[in-house]
């Protein structure tokens, strides 16, 4: 925890998911593993990719 309370994490983790979703918007489906086995899958839902669309690829999607 910080001096106000809340957990610090590391700017990398968020840098590497921002990316994931922005290669999910792009139309890649992200596969996350534990280990070697497959646990979860990071997809753009289909209005997430026409309003990227509408906006534009270069467009910032999170802060």
């Amino acid at each position: 925890m910080n001096n106000h309370g809340h957990c610090d994490y590391s700017s990398k983790p968020k840098r590497i998911f921002r990316s994931w979703i922005q290669r999910a918007l792009a139309g890649e489906e992200i596969i996350v593993a534990k280990g070697k086995e497959p646990v979860a899958k990071i997809v753009a839902l289909p209005e997430a990719q026409k309003a990227r669309s509408r906006r534009g690829a270069s467009s910032p999607i999170l802060p």
